[in-house]
C-alpha cells in the first residue's frame, strides 16, 4: 500500500471513530488544564519557577497513563483497520496487555536517543574553541545518525500490538521493514508532519482571535482546549495511517 492510500485510510478511520478522538481529547484536555494550575506563568521579566514536586509527580503519572492510552489506541485502531470496526473493550484490554512491552520499548529507544544526544553534546562541549567547527560537524553527523536509527525503530509499537510480538522481535522486524521501505515510511512521516503544521497554523489563528477578544485567562483556556482537540485528531490519524501502511507492507 502506498503513502497516499495510507493517509486516506487514516483520515477515514479517524472520522469513523470520533468516540476514540473524543476520549483522547478528554485525556489531553485534563492534562493541559492541570498544567495551567500546576505551572502558572511567571510574571513578565522574571525567570520561570522550577517545577514543584506535585508538578513532577503529576507529569510522571501522565507519562505512565499515556502508555496505557497508547496501547489502547493501537489495539483499537488495529481492529478498526483490519476489521472495519472496534469497540472500547479492545481499548482497555490492549492498554493493559501491551503496557509493559510498550514501556520497555520506549525505554530502549529513549536510551538510544540519549546516547546520541550525549555524544553530540560532548562533541560540542569538550573540543577547544579552535576545533569548534569540527565539534559542530560531529554533532550534526551524530544527530543525523540518531534520527535514522529512531526512524528504523518507528514501527516497533505497531508490531508489538499488531502481531502480539515481544519487544526485541518487534524492534528487529521494524528495522528490517523500514530499511526495505524507507521511502514509504519517510514519505508518510513528512506528509503527516505537513498536516500537523497546517493544524498548528489554524490553532495560531484561533489563538490570535481569542487574544483580540478576551483576557489572558481566556486565551490560555482556548489554547489548552484547541491543542487537545488537534492532538487527539492527529494522534488517531497518525496511528491509523501508519497501522494501515504497516499492514500493507510486505511482511519480512
Amino acid at each position: 500500500m502506498g503513502v497516499m492510500e495510507s493517509i486516506k485510510k487514516g483520515f477515514s478511520v479517524t472520522f469513523r471513530n470520533l468516540p476514540l478522538v473524543a476520549l483522547l481529547f478528554v485525556f489531553g484536555a485534563i492534562w493541559n488544564l492541570a498544567q495551567l494550575k500546576l505551572a502558572p506563568a511567571a510574571p513578565v521579566g522574571t525567570a520561570p519557577a522550577p517545577p514543584s514536586p506535585v508538578a513532577i509527580a503529576a507529569g510522571l503519572a501522565f507519562v505512565l497513563i499515556s502508555i496505557f492510552v497508547q496501547g489502547g489506541t493501537l489495539g483499537f485502531i488495529r481492529d478498526a483497520v483490519k476489521q472495519g470496526g472496534a469497540n472500547f473493550s479492545v481499548f482497555t484490554q490492549s492498554g493493559g496487555k501491551y503496557y509493559l512491552r510498550l514501556l520497555l520499548a520506549g525505554l530502549f529507544i529513549g536510551v538510544i536517543v540519549g546516547v546520541f544526544v550525549l555524544g553530540a553534546v560532548l562533541a560540542v562541549s569538550y573540543l577547544t574553541q579552535a576545533q569548534a567547527a569540527i565539534g559542530v560537524v560531529i554533532a550534526a553527523i551524530l544527530g543525523a545518525i540518531g534520527i535514522y536509527v529512531v526512524l528504523l525503530m518507528f514501527l516497533t509499537p505497531y508490531i508489538i500490538v499488531a502481531e502480539d510480538a515481544g519487544v526485541m522481535v518487534s524492534i528487529k522486524k521494524s528495522i528490517t521493514m523500514v530499511k526495505h521501505n524507507i521511502l514509504k515510511v519517510l514519505g508518510l512521516t513528512l506528509l503527516l508532519v505537513a498536516v500537523g503544521f497546517l493544524a498548528g497554523l489554524l490553532i495560531g489563528v484561533l489563538i490570535g482571535v481569542a487574544s483580540a477578544a478576551g483576557p489572558a485567562s481566556v486565551v490560555k483556556l482556548v489554547t489548552a482546549l484547541a491543542g487537545s482537540a488537534v492532538n487527539a485528531i492527529l494522534g488517531v490519524l497518525v496511528t491509523a495511517s501508519f497501522m494501515t501502511l504497516y499492514f500493507g507492507l510486505p511482511q519480512e
